[in-house]
């Protein structure tokens, strides 16, 4: 074969893998903005169903006052209540509209059952006009009730609308994650705040005490609404840095938690004792209604940061992928370019085996060495080159292994054989490096030292064996809850470390309780069959001007013998 068809044959190739990997990469930068471009519209049609959501629960508050409504205050009750189903009817034709009109395959089943929404909302409806044509007298308190429980257990519908669509934004953009998790807990949040009104309505309307499962009623979804609170300070971390989202929490503090669940405190403290509320339905839910509202925007406000996130991240996902078009084109017109100028300017052996032996010098050890046919000085310097591959393969060969063998032994000498976890060498290796860090930034530096509680009696009791089995159960568990870039050790015996940067007191504390209870909650079946039940003491300190990283173990040990003078099975915190 030429030299020069074999030049062509290699320039053929060359064009081809690149072709192929510019074909890559602009395939899949299009998937990257094709995704993010379709998550944008869901975010919006969640948006709707949340809407939806929100409005037929406000409209338990006008139905509400209906409910309870004499004839005197029936005229503006029930111009309410219709205005409020008008705004639910036409939040539900637009989520429909958006449904039936968006090219997705799962937007069919969800419109489905938005439909199935609208036909029992009609009934709940209808329950409820025929309990108003009643006199206030003559609607007993179960059938008052009913109508409201009905009208509560149409929410369901919506909510799994607002899941599925969120499953469908979050794959095509996994960044939308915590934004609507965190939205769709708030719209929840304001869906018990509804429920907790709700559940005084049957009893103000017939003036008579709270009954026990409306009590309890009450109870657990105020715990469920402080419970959602919490979780939301927790989820909406990652917006510390937004002030409008901070102020729209902030807000909810103060006039939901700190103004409005205090009404409905007064309303159960009455109910409690008596039925004279002092107040009709509708004058409870002109008081308490507008409290929620703060939810609403809070809700709003998360959306709207995730739209504008997920319009942003398409954007540049436009842009890339126009960048990553325009390279390949320009590295494809370059190629070919420089492919014509080799073409002509390749004529000789010579200039063949130059470029050959330039090509290994320059590493690509799979370039392919012709076989020498002769021995002349081109053959002899083919040679010449498939010996100094062979003798570069071998040389990095031997290099890879030499690097494999010091990893290996590297990991050997800092790993606990028994448990996987890092020994205690290597923890003062890594840790003095970490502790130095929040010593020089004062940032912050937690550590947990923990003690088997009552291990030695599982050895003499049970067996070493035993023993072992509870060290790398609880190894497990240390291991599955500590976060990325934590470092956890097994300090010695039945003693495990524990260091989190970027961790305060108050917050090491807590994850310590929560390995106490994980720990307390485990069963460990001993060789010779029996079960036992584990715990363990906890000392945790911060870091507070700590000279060494062994001052600072020293407080979280002396933390931990506190906690073991006191019964064990607990979390100490260092002064």
């Amino acid at each position: 074969m030429s030299l020069k068809r074999l030049f062509w044959l290699v320039s053929i190739a060359l064009m081809s893998l690149f072709l192929l990997l510019a074909a890559g990469l602009v395939a899949t930068q299009w998937n990257t903005y094709r995704n993010s471009a379709e998550g944008v519209p869901v975010v919006r049609h969640i948006q709707l169903a949340m809407r939806v959501m929100e409005l037929i629960s406000f409209e338990r508050g006008p139905a509400n006052s209906v409910l309870g409504a004499n004839e005197t205050e029936m005229p503006a009750a029930r111009a309410e209540l219709e205005q409020a189903r008008l705004n639910s009817d036409r939040s539900i034709t637009v989520l429909l509209y958006v449904l039936h009109g968006y090219p997705n395959r799962n937007y069919p089943a969800i419109a489905a059952g938005i439909a199935q929404l609208h036909t029992g909302l009609a009934t709940a409806r209808r329950n409820i006009d025929n309990l108003a044509r009643r006199p206030l007298s003559a609607r007993r308190s179960d059938e008052i009730t009913d109508a409201v429980n009905e009208m509560i257990a149409l929410i369901g519908r919506p909510l799994v609308a607002i899941t599925d669509l969120a499953a469908i934004a979050t794959n095509a953009d996994p960044m939308l994650r915590d934004s609507i998790s965190s939205a769709r807990l708030v719209a929840s949040l304001r869906e018990y705040a509804g429920e907790i009104g709700t559940q005084f309505t049957a009893a103000i309307a017939t003036h008579r005490p709270l009954r026990s499962d409306e009590i309890i009623a009450i109870s657990k979804l105020t715990g469920r609404a402080e419970q959602m609170r919490f979780i939301l300070d927790l989820q909406l971390r990652s917006y510390v840095s937004d002030r409008q989202i901070r102020a729209a929490l902030d807000a909810v503090d103060i006039s939901y938690f700190s103004q409005g669940l205090p009404i409905l405190n007064r309303m159960l403290q009455i109910g409690l004792k008596s039925g004279e509320y002092g107040l009709s339905t509708g004058a409870l839910t002109a008081l308490y209604g507008p409290k929620m509202q703060s939810i609403v925007l809070l809700r709003d406000q998360i959306m709207n940061d995730a739209f504008n996130g997920a319009v942003r991240r398409t954007e540049h996902a436009r842009q890339v992928l126009i960048g990553v078009i325009a390279l390949a084109l320009l590295a494809l017109a370059v190629l070919y370019l420089l492919l014509r100028t080799i073409h002509k300017r390749v004529v000789t052996p010579m200039l063949e085996s130059t470029r050959l032996f330039v090509a290994l010098a320059n590493g690509e050890l799979d370039t392919a060495i012709p076989a020498p046919r002769g021995a002349d000085e081109i053959s002899n310097l083919f040679r010449a080159m498939a010996a100094f591959k062979d003798s570069s393969i071998a040389r990095i060969s031997l290099e890879k292994e030499r690097e494999a063998f010091i990893t290996q032994l590297q990991a050997t000498s800092d790993t606990d054989f028994l448990t996987g976890l890092m020994n205690r060498r290597a923890f003062f290796t890594q840790g003095q490096s970490m502790f130095a860090n929040a010593q020089r930034y004062q940032h912050n530096l937690a550590l947990i030292l923990m003690d088997i509680d009552y291990f030695k009696r599982v050895n003499d009791d049970h067996g070493h064996q035993t023993g072992d089995i509870v060290l790398r159960q609880v190894a497990a568990l240390c291991r599955l809850m500590h976060r990325k870039g934590d470092i956890v050790v097994r300090y010695g015996g039945e003693e495990f470390l524990m260091l989190l940067p970027n961790t305060n007191l108050e917050q090491a504390a807590m994850v310590a309780e929560k390995l106490r209870i994980a720990i307390a909650s485990q069963r460990v079946t001993a060789v010779s069959g029996a079960e036992l039940q584990l715990s363990a003491s906890f000392g945790v300190a911060a870091y507070a001007n700590d000279n060494t990283l062994e001052a600072l173990i020293w407080r979280a040990d002396k933390a931990l013998y506190q906690a073991k003078n006191s019964g064990r099975n607990q979390v100490k915190q260092a002064l």
